[in-house]
Formats: C-alpha cells, structure tokens, sequence
C-alpha cells in the first residue's frame, strides 16, 4: 500500500511498495513488542540530539588541548498531532496519552525503542507535553491536539 503526503499546495508525494520504511519514518515501540499504531494521531517530526562529554583546555601558548570522557545521552523529542475524534469514535488524545502511561520511564523498567528510518534507538519516555490547536465550544467535534514526547537516549555502545 502507498503512502501519500501532501507537501506543498497542488502537488502530492506518493512513497510506495516497501512497508517497512520509507523517507522519515518514524516508529515507536510498545511495551507488549509491536509499533505503536495511532488510528487518530500521528507523529509529525522528530528532533535527535546525541552529543558527547568533554573538556576543551586553553593554554597560553595558543594551543588548545581537549580532554574526552565518553559518550553523553542523548535527546529525541517525537512532535505529533492527535485528532480530536474521527467517524468510528476513536480520539486521537486518549491513544497517545495511552502510550505515553505505558511506556513512561516510572512504568516501565527498561528503555523504549525509537526507530528512526531503519536506526534503532533505545531511551527513556521521560516527559510529555500536548496543547491544542484551533478554538471550539466543544473540542470533542473540533479540535486538534499538538503533542510531543520526550526521550532522554543512551549511547550508542
């Protein structure tokens, strides 16, 4: 099955064959071993941060000297966008606050997988922030939620 984006007004991109990736994809990792599958939301971008931990050292004869320690962790922060409900009923809120509840560092006891493209990527659901977008009386019949997920990430080994 193809997969169509619009990207810019009167033209649409169309990635096909291949299900398993295709530019920009990206998958989160549930609990029970499969891929989280928004039926009402989806992820929207990604930022990935990974950095790592020295020292740089002046001297005063204009050399500089830097002293490495090792790889940091990392940051990844998932944006996304919840619908506010669909025809058949499903909220786009509640499954990604689901996910988050789940898959959080304080539930769960190890690292959750990001695949970013086709790299893995394992780190810990730390933080969650949604807001929404648009006005309404009743944010059931119109709304749309901007979400993101923050995952501090471990050093590649």
């Amino acid at each position: 099955m193809a997969d169509i984006f619009n990207s810019y007004p009167g033209m649409v991109n169309i990635f096909g064959g291949d299900s398993n990736y295709f530019p920009g994809r990206i998958k989160l990792k549930t609990p029970s071993g499969g891929y989280v599958q928004f039926t009402a939301a989806l992820f929207s971008g990604i930022d990935y941060d990974q950095e790592t931990i020295q020292q740089f050292q002046l001297s005063m004869q204009d050399s500089v000297y830097i002293y490495v320690f090792g790889d940091g962790m990392g940051r990844i922060v998932l944006n996304g966008l919840a619908f506010a409900g669909t025809c058949e009923g499903a909220e786009g809120l509640s499954q990604v606050m689901l996910i988050y509840n789940q898959s959080r560092v304080t539930k769960l006891e190890k690292p959750v997988v990001v695949l970013v493209g086709n790299q893995r990527v394992e780190g810990f659901l730390t933080q969650f922030n949604v807001n929404m977008q648009g006005a309404s009386d009743n944010p059931a019949t119109l709304g749309l939620y901007k979400f993101r997920m923050i995952i501090h990430t471990l050093p590649e080994s």
